[in-house]
């Protein structure tokens, strides 16, 4: 509903009306309603991290929420969304010793990636790094997957007769936010 209230003009010489109208809006009234006293649900407390330990011979965290998956030489710890994986996985060594291996590996490496359709692979950064306090090498690197753009950070130290690898995946665009989580897998692995 709309009133109308007028204005007197003071210009006498004025040929147009000096009545002016200016609407204005009545009040209205709503009606908020009360709202309604439900209990708000319980919320469920997220999942701490577990230690995982493999058959394999090693141990490391598993994320919270993060899936299992298990095969021969490996055990892959997947994000639900499938956006980011770890995978802890032990081969035979060839009694090499670290900077040997690096050597001979880091080719092999590109060559591999190619052969499963990892284009463009490119090695970003090298650094050596101590794990369950063995030396370790880091290998960070970059490519494209079926059209996306991935970065893998790997890390890799030898115990005994056998190469131990941790290699974490996810997405160019979600590697950083995912990791402080990779890095808490590396951190806490462990050769049994």
């Amino acid at each position: 509903m709309f009133g109308c209230t007028t204005q007197e003009g003071t210009n006498q010489a004025s040929t147009f009306p000096t009545t002016l109208a200016t609407i204005t809006p009545a009040p209205t009234l709503s009606l908020t309603p009360t709202p309604s006293l439900t209990p708000s649900p319980t919320p469920t407390p997220t999942p701490s991290p577990v230690v995982y330990s493999s058959a394999k011979g090693f141990s490391g965290l598993q994320p919270a929420g993060w899936s299992v998956s298990e095969d021969d030489s490996a055990v892959v710890f997947i994000e639900p969304a499938e956006t980011a994986n770890i995978r802890l996985s032990v081969e035979a060594n060839v009694a090499a010793s670290l900077e040997e291996f690096t050597g001979v590996y880091k080719p092999q490496l590109a060559n591999y990636s190619e052969s499963i359709g990892f284009k463009e692979f490119r090695i970003e950064q090298e650094s050596d790094r101590v794990v369950d306090g063995v030396q370790a090498h880091e290998i960070v690197y970059t490519g494209t997957l079926d059209g996306l753009k991935i970065r893998g950070e790997q890390v890799y130290l030898i115990k005994g007769e056998k190469i131990f690898f941790i290699t974490s995946t996810a997405s160019d665009s979600h590697f950083d936010a995912y990791h402080p989580v990779f890095e808490k897998t590396i951190e806490s692995f462990k050769v049994q």
